[in-house]
């Protein structure tokens, strides 16, 4: 029914198959999917942070820029405290919402969301996963931005290392 978790679920999943032909009809889905969560679902349950991260990348890719920072900000403060923020969806809406902030030339707020995602990264999925290693490749890109060359470079090689480690020498 139209107040069930379920249906969230599954206009969401509907969602990006409906983007490639129509955009509008896409937003409408996360908006529909997102209001029945907001009823259904506690205010601090990942799946609703999923559906924010989901909108506001939308709203992103439209260059709606402002309107998608607003989004990631619900996005996140659905984990209410720091404890919260040890999912790995929380993770990877920090990487997405830095990802937008270096849109926005806001590298320096940029760079710390980055760092405390590799923090809480390396504690819940481990050092050696590929979410941590293409974190600290975005940081890089980010230290770059700030005009901080050498640090850059340390996290480029760290990175490299980690993806080396983690899918071998012949991937590209």
């Amino acid at each position: 029914g139209d107040e069930h978790e379920k249906t969230a679920r599954a206009l969401f999943a509907l969602a990006p198959v409906t983007a490639s032909t129509d955009v509008k009809a896409a937003e409408a889905l996360l908006t529909q999917a997102l209001e029945i969560r907001r009823r259904v679902l506690p205010g601090n349950d990942p799946e609703l942070a999923m559906n924010l991260g989901a909108l506001a990348e939308h709203h992103k890719q439209r260059g709606e820029l402002e309107r998608s920072r607003e989004l990631y900000r619900q996005a996140l403060a659905v984990f209410r405290d720091p404890s919260e923020r040890h999912h790995p969806r929380a993770i990877n809406l920090m990487n997405d919402y830095a990802a937008l902030l270096g849109t926005l030339k806001a590298p320096a707020e940029a760079e710390a969301l980055q760092r405390e995602a590799i923090a809480i990264g390396q504690q819940v999925l481990g050092p050696g996963t590929l979410t941590v290693a293409n974190l600290t490749n975005n940081l890089a890109v980010t230290l770059t931005s700030l005009g901080r060359h050498a640090d850059a470079e340390r996290a480029f090689r760290e990175a490299f290392e980690q993806h080396l480690a983690l899918l071998g020498e012949n991937h590209w």
